[in-house]
C-alpha cells in the first residue's frame, strides 16, 4: 500500500490548504504521490518539504479537475446568441491535466534536484 508523501495535518496547518476535506485528502494525496513518485528520484529517510508542498498542490489540482469534469462536462466554450456549445475532447482534457501536473512537479522538485532525469547509474 502506498503511503502519501504528506498528511492532512501538513496540508491544513503548514500548507494552509482549505479546499479539501480530510476524506478527499486521503484519496487525492495517494493519487498525487503516485504522480510524484513516477517523476522523482528515490528519496530515503525524511520526505523533503518540497515534496510535501508538491503533494498538497497536486491534490488540490486533482480535486479541481474532478469538479470541473462533473460540472462542465467537457464544455470548452459557450455562446449565447443563437446558442452554441463547443466541447473539448477527453484526450485534450487529459493532456491539459497532465501538463498541469508536470508543471507543478517541475516547479517544486526541479530546483531541489529531486526530479528523475532519465539516467540510471548502476
Amino acid at each position: 500500500m502506498l503511503i502519501p508523501y504528506t498528511d492532512y495535518a501538513f496540508y491544513a496547518h503548514v500548507y494552509k490548504g482549505s479546499k479539501l476535506t480530510e476524506e478527499q485528502w486521503e484519496r487525492l494525496a495517494i493519487q498525487a504521490s503516485v504522480r510524484i513518485k513516477n517523476r522523482m528520484l528515490g528519496v530515503g529517510g525524511d520526505v523533503p518539504v518540497e515534496v510535501q508542498y508538491c503533494c498538497c498542490e497536486l491534490a488540490e489540482l486533482l480535486q479541481s479537475v474532478e469538479e470541473n469534469r462533473e460540472t462542465f462536462a467537457g464544455i470548452a466554450s459557450e455562446k449565447d446568441g443563437s446558442w452554441s456549445v463547443s466541447y473539448e475532447s477527453s484526450e485534450a482534457r487529459a493532456n491539459s491535466t497532465e501538463r498541469q501536473v508536470a508543471e507543478i512537479i517541475d516547479r517544486w522538485l526541479a530546483a531541489a534536484g529531486l526530479l528523475y532525469s532519465g539516467v540510471t547509474v548502476i
